[in-house]
Formats: structure tokens, sequence, C-alpha cells
């Protein structure tokens, strides 16, 4: 009798989850689900995580136009990133009004500027409760270990840094990847978020430069 067919090969393992940053207790914030067809970007859209991520979207770092830039460096978990479109500053907000959380730090790294003074200031109720600065590289990313606890508003904003004269663009722009953030006691419920690829709606242009 003829052999029988062989057997169809084994799937793959999947890679394994990147390690949560340092002091992380909450919820790590992946961008790596969204599918970012290269040369363009997309905004994050609003519940991610059950938060609203104002003027940040998301840019796959393995885009050829990023090699000469921080995004190189930026990402811990691949292929995706997030950063401040427009050099803009980022505001976040839980999807509920009014409802508090805490952030408990995240990677970061400048795109074009060396030197990028990050400053992240946390409110609640209007009132500003918290604020952190770290400077920033161009060539690596770093672990900034800020906390804010308890707040309903989070912004971030960039200032200074010089150019650096490797990268052909100046803006303002900070990379975040694994951003780590903290559910409250019987307050903030981050959702659980599709597992799968998820389509992003591109940006009108790329709000990189």
């Amino acid at each position: 009798p003829p052999a029988p067919p062989p057997s169809p090969p084994a799937p793959p393992n999947p890679p394994p989850a990147p390690p949560p940053p340092p002091g992380c207790n909450g919820l790590v914030v992946y961008w790596d689900n969204f599918q970012v067809p290269p040369g363009t970007t997309g905004a994050v859209p609003d519940g991610w995580y059950s938060m609203n991520w104002r003027n940040m979207s998301i840019v796959n770092t393995t885009d050829p136009q990023l090699l000469q830039s921080g995004y190189s460096y930026a990402a811990q978990s691949q292929p995706n990133v997030a950063f401040n479109f427009e050099g803009r500053p980022v505001t976040l907000t839980h999807n509920t009004p009014g409802t508090r959380f805490s952030v408990g730090g995240f990677y970061a790294t400048a795109a074009w500027r060396e030197g990028l003074v990050l400053s992240v200031t946390g409110f609640a109720g209007g009132v500003q409760t918290a604020t952190a600065t770290a400077t920033l590289s161009s060539i690596r990313t770093q672990f900034f270990a800020v906390t804010m606890q308890n707040v309903d508003t989070v912004t971030l904003s960039a200032t200074g840094g010089v150019q650096n004269p490797a990268y052909v663009y100046g803006t303002r722009q900070f990379i975040l990847d694994d951003f780590c953030v903290n559910p409250l006691a019987g307050g903030a419920r981050m959702a659980p978020v599709q597992s799968g690829p998820i389509t992003l709606k591109p940006n009108t242009h790329s709000g990189l430069f």
C-alpha cells in the first residue's frame, strides 16, 4: 500500500512577549497589533486600552525612511512605536471622562534632536498634581520612570534639543513604547484589547517631519 502522506509541519511558536517595563504593576500598552504600511502613520484610536491619546500616532519602525533617525533605536516590542504627531503636545485621558488612573513609566527616545527635553504633567480635577522631565537621546532609548498617581489627565510635551547632524529633520518629536498604565484599585478599569491585527486608518500625511 502507498505510504501515508507526511504530517504537516508544526506551526512556529509565537514570539515571546517582551518583559514589562520596570515597576509596572498595571497594563503595558503595546502598539504592535496595528497594521501600519510603510510610508504611512495612523492616529492611536480613542479607547485603546480604555484611554484617549490626543495627538499620538503610530509608525512602523522598519520603514526605510526612518533608518536615519531615533526611530531605528526606539522599539522595545517590534515593530511599532507611538510618537507625538507633528511634534504637538500629547494629552492622555481615560475614555470615561473624569475617571482617575496612574502612569507607571515608559520607554522614550528623541526622534531627531539630541537632548530633547520631555515634560510629563499630571492633573486631577483641573489642578496640577505632579510633573517630571527627562532629557532624551536620539541614538538610544531609555526607560522614563515617571509616576503619575490618581490623575485624570496627563500631558506630554517636548522642548529644546539640538538636531542630530546625521538626521535630515529637526522636529521636536518624542517616541514612546511599552507605556505602563496602572488602573486604580476600585477605580479605572482598562478594557482588554483585540489580540489580532488591527487595520489602522492612515493619517492624511505622516506627521513625522
